[in-house]
């Protein structure tokens, strides 16, 4: 039975997650990068089952997920289910499978299966990156549950994930404001005088969001806060906040700056 796995990820972790499914459900199941879909008015996959894995923001899908979802059209498909990665282990991940399952059933669609994976989180703008000994520990645990994930997939077991309910009502409201905000993200990036022009974050933006003025680099509105640009910088130059410039970059190990480029094909 052929599966589809449709993923969008900003360093690497729900990669990870979407390639370790695949080689688990088998030879027939293949990946595809939302980002490459974004233009699209309506998506009708043919797959038997269809799997969605993205990161977790502020306890919310990202406004690229999101847009995604609300173009499916799956009535060709028999099992649905979503992998949400999570860096923060306070994260009420059954918020965000349900905000995915509501807004699948816009559009007459179901959300089967929702699970839950914990890897480092990326979001060097308010928390502190561990050292890789930690990180390597943090994501070695995370593959091993995506394992489990796949066993439950290929059984078709149903069923939505609980998540850690603590300070949800207060993360939840975080996460309509910042969907409100996030227009005004863009005007937060800066660049350091090491930026060399090398154009790599122009083109690992998903959304291309990001273009080059006077050999430096500006955001033209419609940032997702992915980071991938910040994470995948040659030079480290490109930064949030004192906080970015302080934590070290991030990506999942193995992870290539081709591998962010490629998901918006």
């Amino acid at each position: 039975m052929k599966t589809t796995i449709y993923y969008f990820t900003g360093t690497g972790n729900s990669l990870a997650t979407a390639r370790r499914l695949a080689k688990n459900l088998g030879e027939d199941c293949e990946l595809q990068g939302i980002a490459g879909l974004v233009n699209q008015d309506k998506i009708t996959p043919g797959a038997y089952r269809l799997g969605i894995v993205f990161p977790i923001y502020f306890m919310g899908l990202p406004k690229i997920v999101e847009d995604f979802v609300s173009k499916l059209d799956l009535s060709k498909t028999k099992y649905t289910f979503g992998v949400v990665t999570i860096g923060n282990p306070i994260s009420n991940t059954k918020m965000v499978l349900n905000q995915l399952k509501t807004t699948l059933e816009k559009n007459g669609n179901t959300l089967d299966a929702g699970y839950n994976v914990r890897f480092v989180d990326n979001y060097s703008v308010m928390l502190k990156i561990p050292p890789m000994e930690k990180q390597l520990v943090i994501n070695e645990s995370a593959m091993k549950k995506v394992d489990t994930i796949g066993l439950k997939v290929l059984a078709e077991e149903k069923g939505i994930e609980n998540g850690n309910p603590l300070l949800s009502w207060f993360i939840g409201g975080m996460y309509k404001k910042w969907r409100k905000n996030l227009p005004e993200v863009n005007k937060k990036f800066y660049v350091l005088d090491s930026c060399n022009s090398c154009k790599i974050c122009e083109k690992i933006c998903p959304v291309a969001n990001i273009s080059f003025n006077n050999e430096k680099p500006s955001w033209n509105g419609n940032c997702q806060e992915c980071l991938a640009c910040l994470h995948f910088c040659p030079q480290n130059a490109i930064h949030r906040n004192k906080k970015t410039e302080s934590n070290p970059q991030y990506k999942f190990a193995g992870t290539s700056t081709a591998d962010i480029i490629n998901q918006k094909r």
